[in-house]
């Protein structure tokens, strides 16, 4: 699936940044502002535009950071948004444009008594509930234009996730090529993935050659599960983003341009990649003497 693919965007006051520009995006994209804080809160921004507004992706890219307001033990988390802002004044307005549309996200008078945004696309003005994942609209619109954006970054990510990438590809060739990829990056064979467990506990599972039954994923240690979140992600962003955060810490220096070469070739034109690690200059194991 041939992804519209994002060929320009502009940011202003969005966290770190207060205006950044950035044309002829291509199908792998490198970001470089010169900090990791920058690269990462340029990624957000993206995440926020494929997202249009979502208030699902803010309080992801909120609680990702450890950025709440404190509050009761049995209370919800309550993500704090004026990290968005980094500590602008209440009047200042994001802004994140591309080719074919504008988000912008402020917080009026209405918004100041509540935990909520006030979220415009296409001059579609619509009120969202950090508090309620799902959030609620004064007007119809804004994530149906989603597009789809998966994110991996540094951490290892939850079971949940796991499962969550997993269940797209079940039963299709995409299995197949996440076990692939796995072998090949992380250097473990596996010769099938898949899932188990009900929906309080569930958990993906890997079979090796060497074992008579599935073993869990994570039993394979922290390189095994990072190489199959970042073969899982590009599988599901195919016709999308795919968004990469230092997404190779736990894989081996000698297997990290093994892993760049098998995503430039696995996403074959269907995907859109954005990631604050330059392919050509991963960290090689230094050569045998």
């Amino acid at each position: 699936m041939k992804p519209d693919k994002l060929t320009e965007i502009t940011i202003e006051n969005f966290r770190s940044i207060d205006r950044l520009e950035l044309r002829d995006l291509g199908d792998i994209n490198v970001v470089n502002t010169g900090n990791d804080v920058g690269n990462t809160h340029v990624l957000d921004a993206v995440q926020l535009y494929a997202g249009r507004g979502s208030p699902q992706v803010i309080r992801e890219i909120l609680l990702r950071d450890d950025e709440f307001l404190n509050g009761t033990y049995d209370g919800p988390v309550l993500p704090d948004r004026d990290a968005l802002f980094h500590d602008r004044d209440n009047g200042a307005e994001i802004s994140i444009s591309g080719q074919d549309c504008r988000l912008a996200i402020r917080v009026d008078e209405q918004d100041l008594e509540q935990n909520t945004l006030t979220v415009s696309t296409q001059g579609r003005n619509r009120r969202v509930s950090l508090e309620n994942p799902y959030g609620f609209r004064f007007h119809p619109g804004g994530e149906r234009d989603a597009t789809t954006c998966i994110r991996v970054g540094p951490r290892e990510p939850d079971n949940d996730t796991l499962v969550g990438l997993y269940y797209p590809i079940a039963l299709t060739d995409g299995e197949e090529r996440v076990a692939e990829f796995i072998t090949r990056v992380a250097g473990t064979w596996v010769d099938r993935i898949g899932s188990v467990g009900d929906q309080e506990r569930a958990r993906v599972m890997v079979r090796t050659p060497g074992s008579r039954t599935p073993v869990p994923l994570r039993s394979l240690g922290p390189e095994t599960v990072q190489a199959a979140h970042a073969a899982m992600a590009l599988e599901n962003a195919r016709g999308g983003i795919l968004l990469l955060d230092q997404a190779h810490t736990r894989i081996r220096p000698e297997a990290r341009e093994i892993m760049w070469r098998s995503i430039a070739l696995g996403i074959r034109g269907e995907a859109q990649v954005f990631t604050t690690t330059d392919p050509d200059k991963v960290h090689r194991a230094p050569a045998a003497e």
